[in-house]
């Protein structure tokens, strides 16, 4: 309802169809639907107002082309808004938060450090005008047979955890550990730039 029109795009059809269905159960008629990979827009130069991404890039191969691209479909003025997971500064602790993901979910690519976000969208000169970290709580045996994961591959999960640095367990949160009602939880950036 704030925006004229919506191009609402993604790499694959089930997604799109998925996203079809839930916008048009929402009443909304102002959404054209088009398959795009967001490392190659397939859209000119300087004709978006806004590009959002919520909660993706952590599963794209270049995610600084990305922003890029993000970049370069935005009008003078106009604004990239994203968000994704973030992890700690700490590489080292930074390592195993992002092993922890990619092992429950082998899709996931690379999460960055606010730092990391930072860069890029300077990079792409962006003008950063706003971020904020917000934490989310998942329950951890849900979280893991979500992407189908084996009891094995949950050991793995809860060993890689029991095995986890003090950084980590500070940055994970854990509670009830070892146990069924065992829950962790996750940091996400929403990051705000503005091109000139």
């Amino acid at each position: 309802p704030h925006v004229q029109h919506v191009i609402a795009s993604d790499l694959t059809p089930k997604m799109l169809e998925a996203a079809e269905k839930h916008l048009t159960e929402k009443g909304a008629n102002n959404v054209e639907f088009k398959i795009a990979d967001a490392e190659n827009l397939p859209f000119e130069d300087a004709i978006f107002d806004l590009v959002t991404c919520r909660i993706a890039p952590h599963h794209f191969p270049d995610c600084a082309k990305f922003v890029r691209e993000s970049a370069r479909v935005l009008k003078s003025g106009g604004m990239l808004l994203v968000q994704d997971q973030v992890l700690p500064v700490d590489s080292d602790a930074a390592k195993v938060v992002d092993s922890f993901e990619k092992l429950r979910d082998p899709s996931h690519n690379y999460a960055f450090s606010q730092e990391g976000w930072e860069s890029m969208f300077r990079t792409a000169a962006l003008r950063i005008e706003h971020t904020e970290q917000h934490i989310k709580r998942h329950e951890f045996i849900t979280w893991a047979e979500r992407m189908g994961n084996t009891p094995e591959t949950i050991a793995q999960l809860v060993e890689m955890m029991n095995r986890a640095s003090d950084a980590v367990l500070v940055w994970m949160e854990l509670e009830n550990w070892n146990s069924p009602d065992a829950t962790f939880v996750n940091h996400h950036l929403i990051i705000a730039g503005r091109k000139a």
